[in-house]
């Protein structure tokens, strides 16, 4: 089966203004990219945009034909994150960037797919396994991954 690789962009890591966030995704949506990673992944805290702006970012760019995949919180400590979470799940039917086992279990009990994030610590077979039976569509290697243990963990699936 060949794959096809596509183009993807991943979510601000940077704390902007809610115009900044608005600028730069409008000219993301003039790009070539296939798919677009949108949402908070460090700090809850850091509130330019709600959840509504973000849905509304993902739509303008899902009805310009580009995959929208909302990324979550690289770790989530509070109950008010796991609220958040669900709410932003519910509000829409986009894939979630898990990157945290949170996001993962509120995903799989709301039988919704995702995308295994970098921050999951994904290394090894068993690993990826029970995050595909639990409803992962696509993973993202660990940015600390060797090129060796990538490529033994490619084959070896």
């Amino acid at each position: 089966m060949a794959i096809t690789p596509q183009i993807s962009v991943a979510p601000v890591p940077y704390f902007w203004s809610r115009n900044d966030y608005l600028d730069y995704y409008a000219r993301i949506a003039e790009l070539p990219v296939d798919v677009v990673y949108v949402g908070e992944t460090v700090c809850s805290k850091r509130k330019a945009l709600s959840i509504s702006d973000w849905l509304d970012i993902a739509a303008v760019l899902r009805d310009l034909g580009k995959q929208v995949v909302m990324s979550t919180l690289t770790l989530i400590e509070s109950e008010s994150e796991i609220s958040y979470l669900r709410s932003l799940l519910k509000a829409s039917d986009y894939w979630i960037e898990a990157n945290d086992m949170a996001a993962v279990e509120i995903a799989h009990s709301l039988r919704r797919p995702f995308v295994a994030g970098t921050a999951l610590n994904a290394y090894n077979l068993n690993t990826l396994k029970c995050l595909r039976r639990s409803g992962m569509q696509r993973w993202q290697p660990p940015v600390e991954i060797s090129r060796d243990a990538l490529n033994s963990l490619l084959k070896s699936s």
